[in-house]
């Protein structure tokens, strides 16, 4: 069952890391009108430097 989950994760992590790709991607072209998706923000606040 363990294996099961296991190999689950990665194809969990694959999908993620894959429509970040795609968003980035997406991102380049459209610009800043592309809608944000909060499961792909980071998480906590950057300063900028501030």
């Amino acid at each position: 069952v363990q294996k099961l989950w296991d190999k689950r994760e990665t194809q969990l992590k694959r999908v993620l890391k894959n429509t970040a790709g795609m968003y980035g991607d997406l991102e380049g072209i459209i610009g800043s009108t592309l809608p944000k998706i909060e499961a792909l923000e980071l998480e906590g606040e950057i300063n900028d430097g501030e």
